[in-house]
């Protein structure tokens, strides 16, 4: 369950990334929602700004944010170009596990259901009642941890952990809520924060 802290739109100071007709991208900072992030956003412009796509409260990236209202041709234009899947997202993650060695490739296509978890809070989980989601990755890199060996003969001498963390670079290919959290949760590679 994600909880979200009150945070209101004077607390945080968004970097505009860059700027283009009817469209701002701004770098919005982990443990924001993209809420808050839209609403600073107007708050400096003085205009209004319209959401075309969204980042998870516990996610840092790129957010894309139309300039004007809902009814603008601008929003109308880059909400379609989401809606068609015309756009590509890519992350970086890192995961507890290694899904494979650096180089491998692979999909998670399980059906997600998010439902309410509070008044400004869900949950999604994997779920036959789900919408399609799918979730492509390729494992950039492994990392296990150096562990002390114990035993007399062995003192000192450093072995390699079983435990394992992997950067890995991720495209959702549908746009799902905590879609690349749940999708790699359900095969035992949970996220790191």
């Amino acid at each position: 369950v994600l909880s979200e802290t009150a945070q209101t739109a004077t607390d945080v100071q968004m970097k505009v990334i860059c700027t283009t007709e009817g469209l701002v991208a701004v770098s919005k900072p982990a443990g924001i929602s993209s809420v808050t992030a839209i609403d600073c956003l107007a708050g400096e412009l003085g205009s209004p700004v319209t959401t075309v796509s969204r980042l998870d409260y516990p996610t840092s990236g790129v957010l894309p944010i139309a300039i004007g209202s809902e009814d603008s041709m601008a929003v109308h234009w880059f909400k379609a170009q989401f809606a068609a899947r015309l756009v590509s997202k890519r992350y970086l993650c890192v995961c507890q596990g290694a899904p494979g060695e650096p180089g491998t490739e692979g999909d998670i296509c399980s059906p997600l259901r998010v439902f309410a978890t509070g008044p400004t809070s869900s949950r999604a989980e994997v779920s036959a009642a789900g919408r399609e989601a799918r979730t492509r990755f390729q494992v950039l890199k492994v990392y296990s941890a150096p562990q002390q060996e114990l035993g007399s003969a062995q003192l000192g001498r450093e072995s390699r952990s079983p435990f394992a963390a992997s950067l890995v670079a991720v495209a959702p290919l549908t746009g799902r809520t905590h879609q690349i959290r749940v999708h790699f949760a359900s095969v035992g590679l949970p996220l790191l924060e």
